[in-house]
Protein backbone atom coordinates (compact mmCIF):
# COMPACT_ATOMS: atom_id res chain seq x y z
CA UNK A 1 0.00 0.00 0.00
CA UNK A 2 1.20 3.68 -0.47
CA UNK A 3 2.10 5.85 2.33
CA UNK A 4 -0.51 8.13 3.45
CA UNK A 5 0.42 11.90 4.04
CA UNK A 6 -1.35 13.41 6.83
CA UNK A 7 -1.81 17.37 6.95
CA UNK A 8 0.41 19.36 8.60
CA UNK A 9 -0.55 22.34 10.69
CA UNK A 10 1.52 24.91 9.41
CA UNK A 11 4.00 27.13 11.13
CA UNK A 12 3.70 30.90 12.23
CA UNK A 13 6.54 32.76 11.00
CA UNK A 14 8.11 33.04 14.65
CA UNK A 15 8.07 29.16 14.90
CA UNK A 16 9.90 29.11 11.35
CA UNK A 17 12.37 31.68 12.48
CA UNK A 18 13.26 29.37 16.06
CA UNK A 19 13.35 26.39 13.59
CA UNK A 20 16.28 28.33 11.18
CA UNK A 21 17.66 29.82 14.67
CA UNK A 22 17.69 25.92 16.08
CA UNK A 23 18.82 24.08 12.89
CA UNK A 24 21.13 27.00 11.34
CA UNK A 25 22.74 29.15 13.93
CA UNK A 26 25.16 30.78 11.35
CA UNK A 27 22.51 31.92 9.28
CA UNK A 28 21.44 35.84 9.72
CA UNK A 29 18.35 36.87 9.92
CA UNK A 30 17.01 40.04 9.05
CA UNK A 31 13.21 41.54 8.15
CA UNK A 32 13.58 44.62 5.52
CA UNK A 33 10.23 45.41 4.61
CA UNK A 34 8.22 43.14 6.14
CA UNK A 35 10.08 40.20 4.41
CA UNK A 36 11.48 37.47 6.54
CA UNK A 37 15.04 36.67 5.30
CA UNK A 38 18.14 34.75 5.67
CA UNK A 39 21.85 34.64 4.69
CA UNK A 40 24.23 31.83 5.05
CA UNK A 41 26.26 29.40 3.72
CA UNK A 42 25.75 25.37 3.39
CA UNK A 43 27.83 22.90 2.16
CA UNK A 44 26.04 19.77 1.03
CA UNK A 45 28.85 17.21 1.01
CA UNK A 46 32.44 17.57 1.98
CA UNK A 47 34.07 17.50 -1.85
CA UNK A 48 30.88 20.13 -3.04
CA UNK A 49 31.39 24.13 -2.97
CA UNK A 50 30.29 26.03 -0.23
CA UNK A 51 27.44 27.97 -1.33
CA UNK A 52 26.28 31.18 -0.03
CA UNK A 53 22.52 31.24 -0.15
CA UNK A 54 19.48 33.91 0.38
CA UNK A 55 15.98 32.63 1.47
CA UNK A 56 13.12 34.85 1.86
CA UNK A 57 9.68 34.54 3.15
CA UNK A 58 7.06 36.80 2.22
CA UNK A 59 4.64 37.67 5.29
CA UNK A 60 0.76 36.80 5.03
CA UNK A 61 -0.39 37.45 8.27
CA UNK A 62 1.05 35.24 10.57
CA UNK A 63 2.12 32.70 8.10
CA UNK A 64 4.66 32.73 5.49
CA UNK A 65 4.22 32.09 1.71
CA UNK A 66 6.41 29.74 0.26
CA UNK A 67 9.98 30.82 0.54
CA UNK A 68 12.22 31.47 -2.38
CA UNK A 69 16.07 30.64 -2.41
CA UNK A 70 18.78 31.77 -4.70
CA UNK A 71 22.83 30.85 -4.70
CA UNK A 72 24.17 33.86 -4.32
CA UNK A 73 28.03 32.06 -5.06
CA UNK A 74 29.30 30.55 -6.36
CA UNK A 75 27.30 31.86 -9.66
CA UNK A 76 25.33 28.92 -11.21
CA UNK A 77 25.70 27.95 -14.44
CA UNK A 78 22.72 30.54 -16.51
CA UNK A 79 21.08 27.17 -18.03
CA UNK A 80 21.21 25.17 -14.76
CA UNK A 81 17.88 23.18 -14.49
CA UNK A 82 15.13 23.60 -11.91
CA UNK A 83 15.02 27.55 -11.34
CA UNK A 84 12.39 30.44 -11.64
CA UNK A 85 12.79 33.27 -13.99
CA UNK A 86 13.76 35.60 -11.73
CA UNK A 87 17.13 32.45 -11.00
CA UNK A 88 15.08 31.60 -7.45
CA UNK A 89 15.97 27.68 -6.86
CA UNK A 90 12.84 25.06 -7.45
CA UNK A 91 12.49 22.89 -4.31
CA UNK A 92 8.98 21.81 -4.34
CA UNK A 93 8.70 18.14 -4.02
CA UNK A 94 5.49 17.35 -5.82
CA UNK A 95 4.52 13.57 -4.88
CA UNK A 96 4.82 14.86 -1.25
CA UNK A 97 3.16 18.31 -2.07
CA UNK A 98 6.08 19.96 -0.21
CA UNK A 99 9.23 22.20 -0.61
Amino acid sequence: MGKTLSPRQPLTIGQQIAEMERHFPSFKYSRPHNLATWNGSLQPIETSPVYTIKITYPFAGRYSLSPSVWIVSPEIHSNAPHRYADKSLCLYFPPERSW
